[in-house]
């Protein structure tokens, strides 16, 4: 019976250390959750050329926007002129433009511009007039050595996507190239973004 009874009592003796052994264990202070540090990751550029350009000289400060000429139509555009279209990647964006040091001269101060080997010019395409907005795409130029590309100016062609961590295409692009044709006796370059009076004063 006293065998019984030492038994019994070494058993519970054994239940409560377990159960006051588990209860000091969960009193236990846990060490503090370490803190969790956001890092803002940069994407890294497709186009070093275009690094910084944000602090190049603005072309124009107040988003504008790029109409079609199939705008201007009194009658519905045809299946050919609407194709056409859609080779522009311009048009129906708002647009912020910027140049580099190299072709600032050229783009501000002539009529007729001669633009530097190394001058760059780049476009933001914007999703609304703010300038804020989601830029949904990122065209440059790039002016080579002659002999580049002589039937266009020389210039190279670059398309990438908003955050230029992406390339699209660069190169003699033909689409590109053909159009800015039209503007051979302006360096092959469009300056709408002056604005007509900027335009008319230049010398």
């Amino acid at each position: 019976m006293k065998s019984i009874t030492a038994t019994m009592a070494a058993a519970i003796a054994l239940i409560l250390g377990l159960y006051f052994s588990r209860h000091e264990m969960a009193q236990t202070t846990h060490p503090p959750i370490p803190t969790v540090h956001t890092v803002r990751f940069t994407p890294r550029s497709a186009v070093p050329e275009f690094d910084g350009y944000k602090d190049w000289n603005p072309i124009n400060t107040v988003p504008q926007y790029i109409m079609s000429p199939l705008d201007m139509l009194c009658t519905g555009p045809s299946a050919a002129q609407l194709a056409e279209q859609k080779k522009d990647p311009h048009v129906h964006h708002y647009m912020l433009c910027y140049v580099n040091e190299t072709g600032k001269r050229a783009f501000f101060g002539q009529k007729h511009p001669t633009f530097p080997v190394g001058s760059i010019i780049v476009k933001e395409k914007l999703d609304s007039d703010s300038r804020s907005a989601h830029r949904s795409l990122i065209t440059g130029m790039i002016k080579r050595q002659s002999g580049y590309d002589s039937a266009h100016g020389d210039w190279e062609y670059v398309v990438c996507n908003g955050d230029v961590s992406i390339l699209q295409a660069r190169g003699r692009l033909e689409n590109c190239g053909s159009c800015h044709a039209k503007k051979s006796n302006a360096g092959f370059v469009f300056r709408d973004e002056l604005g007509y009076d900027r335009l008319a004063a230049l010398k």
